[in-house]
């Protein structure tokens, strides 16, 4: 078991590692009640009694840090995996789009749905539950099948068909559209438009709506195909970058301390917080502009407070023996001066006595 001073120390030497004038508020009010629980023990006289109450407030306090910084990390590291969970939601939601859409005659009223609706909701469906959900594959099932039933020619197959799958899958879209944009009249437009084509094209009279081949959305997708694929720097960051380590962040030409928070935890991004947990800054790892040699940041050299400390306990220590070890001789001698001087002063004593008795004989 450690000693209680040794506990207060190396508390103080870890928030000493990682501090600087961006470490947060969390880090000062930590600070500030390590500070106010020195102040009393040094009030109060230190012995191990009052040192071992110290030391355990200090482990308190820092279980309390603990516990908010860790609260912190875990809504950064959320963020993170939700803005990378939107990504892949527009990858695959674009190449779902993507491969209905290319090269195929569309209603112009159902593009324009699935840019301003159906492309948010899919997302939505992909972001809860991946492309592995029941409710995604609802949500695929009910795209096709309105897909299918514009773009289907009329046949006594085709009326069987829809009835057996259409209404329930437009029933389930519109229901979980309208949550989403409750009130639309965009919405509610284009299912009331919906409705009249399916009843003309179920009693076999003819449909009249404007198609396009190409869409804006079309467009977009293609732009988005031709996209160059982001370098991968993973074994290049793995040589400069350690999970958890201290560094120093350069910005605006001053050098900050921060954390690089796992990688494992933020994807695609590099995270670095202060003491506190806050974020300092980030790094898209897949940005075009990413490269591994021009990120702002400086290693810290390790340096072992602790031996340093020791060494310099030790030093005052030694001091304080050689200076007990001469005061101890020196009282030693004064002892002994003392006892000279008493024993001469009986021995004095003696002969005064001795000499009285001689002259009375």
């Amino acid at each position: 078991k450690q000693h209680p001073a040794k506990v207060v120390l190396s508390k103080l030497l870890m928030l000493g590692e990682c501090w600087d004038q961006r470490s947060g508020n969390l880090a000062r009010k930590l600070l500030d009640g390590i500070k106010l629980v020195l102040i009393q023990l040094n009030q109060k006289g230190a012995n191990p009694r009052l040192y071992e109450q110290a030391a355990n407030r200090i482990i308190s306090l820092e279980r309390a840090f603990g516990e908010y910084r860790t609260e912190r990390l875990k809504k950064i590291v959320e963020e993170k995996r939700t803005e990378e969970r939107e990504a892949k939601a527009d990858l695959f939601v674009s190449d779902f789009i993507r491969n209905k859409t290319q090269g195929e005659e569309f209603p112009v009223f159902l593009l324009e749905f699935m840019e301003n609706y159906l492309t948010s909701y899919l997302k939505k469906v992909f972001m809860e539950t991946g492309p592995v959900g029941q409710k995604w594959h609802n949500a695929i099932e009910d795209t096709e099948n309105l897909i299918w039933s514009l773009n289907t020619y009329y046949s006594a197959v085709y009326v069987e068909q829809y009835n057996e799958k259409v209404p329930t899958s437009l029933k389930r879209l519109y229901e979980n559209l309208d949550q989403m944009f409750p009130n639309s009249e965009g919405l509610q437009g284009f299912f009331y438009d919906l409705e009249e084509i399916h009843i003309k094209k179920l009693a076999g009279e003819r449909t009249d709506y404007h198609t396009i081949l190409t869409s804006p959305l079309l467009e977009e997708l293609e732009s988005q195909e031709s996209a160059p694929q982001p370098n991968n720097y993973d074994d290049a960051l793995e040589q400069i970058l350690e999970d958890d380590d201290w560094y120093y962040l350069i910005q605006k030409g001053k050098r900050f301390r921060c954390q690089l928070v796992p990688r494992e935890y933020t994807g695609k991004w590099l995270v670095f917080t202060n003491l506190s947990g806050a974020l300092i800054a980030d790094f898209d790892i897949y940005s075009a502009s990413f490269h591994p040699g021009h990120l702002p940041i400086v290693p810290i050299d390790t340096h072992n407070y602790w031996e340093e400390l020791t060494e310099y306990l030790e030093r005052t220590m030694q001091r304080r023996v050689n200076l007990l070890k001469e005061q101890e001789e020196k009282l030693q001698q004064s002892i002994a001066a003392d006892k000279a001087r008493k024993e001469a002063a009986e021995e004095a004593a003696r002969r005064v006595i001795r000499e009285r008795i001689e002259e009375e004989q």
